[in-house]
């Protein structure tokens, strides 16, 4: 699927999102509507940016409710639909990023082409947690969550089959060194802790 489809189908659900907020007789049906109107701005964001070609035009609507956003942030009053993505009334882990999901997916289809005999690792998830500095629970975690997904062919839909499992090897190293530095896992935020901690000394 092209850059232009992903964004006309987050469009989509960013239209359904504002007609179940108008539609919203409670709190929490506005907290669902607008966590889905935001979910559909990542999607759209994250398929902008993924276009190599640079021809994916981005919806002036978005870039509209992107600047709203924004300005009311610099100014110190983020809107309510933003705030209520945190007024869960609960404690629990924040929803996954569209992003973070992405990432999970190019640590799964690295596994799926080792069991496709494409790469060679005898270890593929320790290698993989390795490079995301989780634990291998954290991997097996994500198989259950997402499963295999074939995100290779998504990224890479030009390549042939042996090629798009070099370039997803290639790309799992990247990711999971990113995630090691910023994601959520223990090590990364010991990491940032301690280089805080160093920071206000």
């Amino acid at each position: 699927m092209k850059a232009q489809d992903h964004i006309e189908a987050a469009l989509q659900e960013f239209a359904k999102a504002e007609k179940a907020n108008a539609k919203a007789q409670s709190e929490k049906q506005r907290r669902l509507a607008g966590r889905q109107a935001y979910e559909a701005i990542a999607a759209i964001c994250e398929a902008y940016s993924s276009d190599p070609s640079g021809q994916t035009k981005f919806p002036p609507k978005i870039a509209q409710a992107l600047g709203i956003l924004v300005s009311n942030a610099l100014a110190g009053r983020p809107t309510k639909s933003f705030r209520d993505l945190f007024a869960t009334g609960k404690k629990s882990a924040p929803r996954l990023s569209a992003s973070e999901i992405k990432v999970m997916k190019i640590a799964l289809a690295y596994l799926q082409a080792v069991k496709e005999g494409l790469v060679d690792d005898k270890t593929p998830v320790k290698t993989v947690a390795t490079w995301n500095a989780v634990a291998e629970r954290t991997i097996h975690s994500w198989k259950n969550k997402l499963g295999t997904a074939d995100i290779a062919k998504e990224l890479f839909p030009e390549a042939g089959k042996a090629d798009r499992a070099e370039l997803i090897a290639s790309l799992a190293k990247k990711c999971g060194a990113f995630v090691a530095r910023h994601g959520r896992g223990y090590a990364a935020l010991n990491a940032r802790k301690s280089k805080s901690r160093s920071e206000s000394k």
